[in-house]
């Protein structure tokens, strides 16, 4: 779903495959990968990619002309081309941030699997310092790269939720108990948001982070938060909602928040939301929706 700013109107763009990340491309179009390597380039039509490739493909992100894909089984493939990468891991990659010069990017997993791209050399190195599911990450012009992740490792285990990538190592930041963040981004010149819930309570969690962590209310429906986007020049973003389970009745929500304030933007049924992001122009936002993807897939 593609989103014009500031009108809102919508336009929708069906897919013939199960996707699991959209993106744009340095030249406005839409990039969606999927399923079983599964991928396209939508502008007025849908172009069907050959990745080559049949593992589930979970993420990709642009520098410029710069790309980089990941997804499950350690899968990495670069470039337009897809040139296989070898990650040297096995676990399912759920995420890749660039950093703001285009030279590296952080790659990240389950099972704390987090790699360092170097784009001049086409090189991984693996980084140390997290055992958690790691679901999102911004990396912002000086600053350091800021991760989320969720609340348990592999046998209940607690962990950090929130670390920051220093010196080729996670170094944990924040642990808040019990909840899974999903999705980080940083507000133009002023903070970071995390979105997310708590996986006893069944309940929306969403966290500002400017030096102090501080909770933020939710009081909206939709309790599984699972993106949020900030515009590109102003405090304002995308929140939207997904579900642990595949119901034909699960609605999936999206919000608008600007400056403290949140109101209702759309609702699907039976669908829920995967990502979000916008245009670097900020004229439009970009929503992937879907009927096979849960919470805990996103």
């Amino acid at each position: 779903m593609l989103f014009g700013y500031p009108s809102f109107a919508m336009e929708e763009k069906p897919l013939n495959f199960q996707a699991r990340w959209a993106c744009f491309s340095p030249s406005f179009e839409v990039l969606c990968v999927g399923n079983n390597g599964s991928a396209c380039i939508i502008n007025e039509q849908v172009r069907m990619l050959n990745t080559g490739v049949k593992q589930n493909i979970r993420c990709a992100a642009y520098f410029n002309e710069k790309l980089l894909l990941v997804g499950n089984g350690g899968l990495v493939l670069y470039g337009q081309s897809f040139e296989r990468l070898d990650s040297h891991t096995t676990e399912n990659l759920r995420r890749v941030v660039w950093s703001p010069d285009g030279k590296s990017a952080l790659i990240l997993g389950n099972n704390g699997s987090a790699l360092l791209f170097d784009s001049q050399n086409k090189e991984l190195l693996n980084l140390e310092g997290a055992i958690n599911n790691l679901r999102g990450a911004v990396w912002v012009e000086g600053k350091e790269p800021i991760i989320v992740g969720n609340a348990y490792a592999s046998a209940f285990v607690p962990t950090p939720n929130v670390y920051k990538f220093t010196q080729k190592k996670l170094e944990p930041l924040v642990q808040e108990p019990k909840v899974d963040l999903i999705s980080v981004d940083w507000c133009f010149k002023k903070f970071y948001m995390m979105v997310g819930y708590d996986v006893v309570l069944h309940e929306a969690r969403v966290y500002k982070m400017d030096g102090d962590f501080q909770s933020v209310e939710w009081k909206e429906q939709g309790v599984y938060l699972s993106a949020v986007a900030f515009h590109p020049t102003e405090e304002m973003a995308l929140i939207a909602t997904s579900h642990p389970s595949l119901q034909s009745d699960r609605i999936g929500f999206v919000y608008l928040y600007e400056r403290g304030e949140v109101k209702p933007l759309f609702k699907l049924q039976g669908y829920g939301f995967v990502c979000a992001s916008w245009r670097k122009d900020g004229k439009k936002a970009l929503l992937l929706a879907s009927k096979s993807v849960r919470t805990f897939d996103v």
